[in-house]
């Protein structure tokens, strides 16, 4: 097997390096050395330099990769010599699996609807959604492709059991990309308003508004921001005064505010900046007694669990970067609380050592699952009570739409590939905790 040695951070977003082997023998323990003196960082494998970089700064991780069909990576030994650098209050959270039970709902096809089916040629993923104040009404937008053109949009009548056509919308929305999201704002005055958030070619955050609940909206406009992926949730914020966004750019969290019902944005703060792990697409749960504020983050180096920050002050400031359990480890998170008080969190699982699918496909890229615990759980990295396979898929899952009925049926939506040969589709499935308790009960 081919033993590739990476970097990344700023020296190199992720760059390969050369190895002085071609070959390992599984089960042979080789020593690794990353030295730095007079300015220079040299690597070693098994004391042969096969790299060396100018030190500039933290550098990030660097690690192996092994291929094909993939690897463990023991450590027998781990020391480091000289100044070292404090992590502050970091807490590092043991653990390489989740334990909590798990109830597998994947395979009821009863529960799940086709939004929008991808066909050989077309691939649709990235799907958003919002639950109208009648709770009946529910709007999904998507892209069409992997971060591509933005612009398909529905609307059901029945909170998500059947969706209309596709429906018309500006031409502008179509020149956008990347993962749009939909919301409903409260401005100060009480005027409601829609908005989608998506990315135009050059990362900005543009945005779309309507004022009639979705049956005309406003042409794509700038909202001064940048970011990799758009908002994924308009938080309320000093008693629906203002509203707040979080989003990631480069590795860094940022935020920015809307004293006018999301009309528009202030300046940019940067929330969280570490140099050791890289958190993106934040989304933010407030707590029960509406006190405080949490935003849960993916760790797009696989290096740590998903990574928490709170606040305490409605975002005037944030603190506490640190690890949450592992149960809730994965990508695109998007949370809503149960009628009984309990945090429901939808995300791409990538869970580190959970099993594979029978075929050997990776577990991130498969697994749309839901881990319900309490707010008390999450902030204090505690495992949970029970996870929920919700839907399984060979091509990709995740980036979700959730949202729970006044019954306390959740509708969970995601992309999926439905059939061989066939690209993703927009799919969601339905379940209710009470339900799912009985179940976990019996395991």
């Amino acid at each position: 097997m081919r033993r590739i040695s990476y970097m990344r951070g700023p020296v190199s977003e992720h760059q390969h390096l050369p190895i002085p082997r071609d070959n390992i023998t599984p089960g042979e323990p080789f020593n690794f050395e990353a030295l730095r003196s007079d300015g220079r960082i040299v690597f070693k494998i098994d004391g042969e330099v096969f790299h060396q970089i100018e030190y500039a700064g933290p550098l990030g991780p660097v690690g192996f990769t092994v291929f094909p069909g993939g690897g463990t990576l023991r450590t027998y030994e781990l020391s480091a010599v000289g100044p070292t650098a404090s992590l502050g209050d970091w807490e590092r959270i043991e653990g390489w699996r989740p334990t909590v039970p798990e109830v597998d709902i994947s395979g009821e096809k009863e529960r799940q609807v086709v939004i929008m089916r991808g066909t050989e040629e077309i691939d649709y993923e990235h799907p958003s959604t919002l639950l109208m104040p009648d709770n009946k009404t529910m709007l999904c937008v998507w892209t069409i492709g992997h971060g591509g053109q933005g612009g398909p949009f529905k609307r059901s009548d029945d909170a998500g059991r059947t969706w209309s056509g596709i429906l018309e919308v500006p031409e502008s929305w179509g020149r956008t990309r990347n993962c749009p999201t939909i919301h409903r704002v409260v401005s100060p005055h009480g005027k409601a308003r829609l908005i989608v958030f998506a990315l135009d070619q050059d990362g900005g955050i543009v945005q779309s508004l309507s004022e009639d609940d979705g049956t005309r909206w406003s042409e794509m406009e700038p909202t001064g921001l940048r970011a990799t992926v758009p908002p994924i949730r308009v938080e309320p914020i000093d008693g629906g005064r203002r509203h707040l966004i979080l989003y990631h750019r480069e590795g860094d969290t940022h935020q920015s505010i809307s004293a006018d019902g999301g009309l528009t944005w202030g300046a940019e703060q940067t929330v969280a900046a570490p140099y050791d792990c890289r958190p993106c697409e934040p989304d933010v749960i407030r707590s029960p007694d509406g006190k405080q504020l949490t935003a849960i983050m993916r760790e797009q180096w696989r290096a740590y669990n998903s990574m928490l920050i709170t606040s305490d002050d409605e975002a005037k400031t944030w603190h506490h970067f640190r690890e949450g359990n592992i149960a809730v480890t994965g990508d695109r998170h998007l949370a809503r609380f149960s009628p009984d008080g309990r945090l429901v969190i939808v995300f791409r699982d990538n869970s580190l050592d959970t099993p594979p699918l029978p075929d050997g496909q990776r577990v991130d890229k498969c697994r749309f699952v839901a881990w319900v615990g309490t707010y008390g759980d999450l902030i204090h990295a505690r495992a949970g009570q029970y996870r929920i396979i919700l839907l399984r898929s060979k091509l990709g899952c995740g980036y979700p739409g959730l949202e729970v009925l006044p019954d306390g049926t959740f509708v969970a939506t995601t992309y999926i590939g439905l059939a061989p040969g066939e690209q993703h589709s927009i799919v969601s499935t339905r379940f209710r905790l009470d339900e799912l308790d009985r179940r976990v009960e019996k395991l």
